[in-house]
């Protein structure tokens, strides 16, 4: 019995600590993200170029188990503000659910790194900034690439919708389930249209805590990035006090945490955490966020 209770005690406290060492290196960065057998198409790395004149350069990630194209609305709005945005993809989340069985923050890691060198490389081409827009795992895990390798990688600014820095204390009470075996999964709670997968993997599950558990915020206060965080005080998933109370607690003085309502949403059930869209908001609160990004853009410093 003292050993089973040994073990189990192990297993609440274990969490894959694995770091990212690859040296970062943009020269070494492979092309877009090829297609392989198995992958959507549509969901693959892809450009979007604005029609206007292009005033930024910017990348936008999508949330755990979402697909990339979820992201195709705030895509939408970037490009009418003159913004051109590479959409990147994460591991598992290219219709492949063989990849999401295997799947470590490690891997990520490097997809968010390769699609940093590419939208890097037109920024500077061009003399723009760089704009990142990601959404819950999305915003993270961008901050956990910087907050390891800070004085490698630059932003200008960045808009952040619910992301997963924190998430609800109850929720990491049983996560050490996701240390049974990579491949076993749980239903989805995601809606059918946003959802990757019918089935979120264990493997993906525990590299989103070890993403969670490596990210530094300390890191990320000497960047001083601009932030935009916009989320719902009653999400879910996402603590919003405990993102309140971080960035009091770390000086992050650039950021500003925005609350939104997702009350009005046109979806059939009110899903808190689903906010990146118009229809996760509803028009009347969608045109004002429109407005608060609009705002922070184009202010000095994200700042009016």
């Amino acid at each position: 019995m003292h050993k089973i209770i040994i073990v189990f005690l192990f297993l609440i406290s274990f969490k894959a600590m694995a770091e990212y060492k690859n040296d970062l290196d943009c020269s070494n960065s492979p092309p877009i993200f090829p297609p392989n057998e198995g992958h959507d198409s549509t969901e693959i790395d892809r450009w979007f170029i604005t029609p206007h004149q292009v005033k930024a350069i910017g990348i936008a990630f999508h949330g755990l188990n979402a697909k990339p194209s979820m992201m195709n609305p705030l895509i939408d709005f970037l490009n009418g503000q003159g913004v051109s945005v590479l959409r990147g993809s994460l591991k598992g989340h290219r219709g492949s659910l063989e990849e999401m069985e295997v799947v470590k923050r490690e891997d990520w890691l490097r997809d968010v790194f390769r699609t940093y060198c590419l939208a890097k490389e037109q920024a500077d081409k061009k003399g723009l900034p760089l704009i990142y827009v990601g959404h819950s795992l999305g915003a993270l895990i961008i901050f956990d690439l910087l907050s390891t390798h800070q004085k490698k990688l630059k932003l200008d600014k960045a808009i952040l919708f619910a992301p997963s820095f924190k998430i609800h204390w109850h929720l990491n009470f049983f996560s050490f389930i996701f240390n049974l075996k990579d491949s076993w999964s749980l239903p989805s709670r995601n809606l059918p249209r946003y959802r990757s997968q019918a089935v979120c993997t264990f493997a993906a599950y525990k590299a989103l805590m070890d993403s969670i558990d490596s990210f530094k915020p300390e890191k990320i206060g000497v960047m001083n990035i601009p932030t935009l965080v916009l989320m719902d005080p009653d999400d879910e998933l996402v603590d919003f006090d405990g993102i309140s109370d971080m960035i009091k607690t770390y000086k992050l003085g650039s950021w500003r945490l925005i609350p939104v309502d997702t009350s009005g949403t046109t979806h059939k059930k009110i899903y808190r955490h689903l906010a990146f869209n118009k229809d996760c908001f509803g028009d009347t609160e969608w045109n004002r966020i429109e407005k608060i990004m609009e705002d922070f853009l184009w202010a000095a410093n994200g700042m009016k």
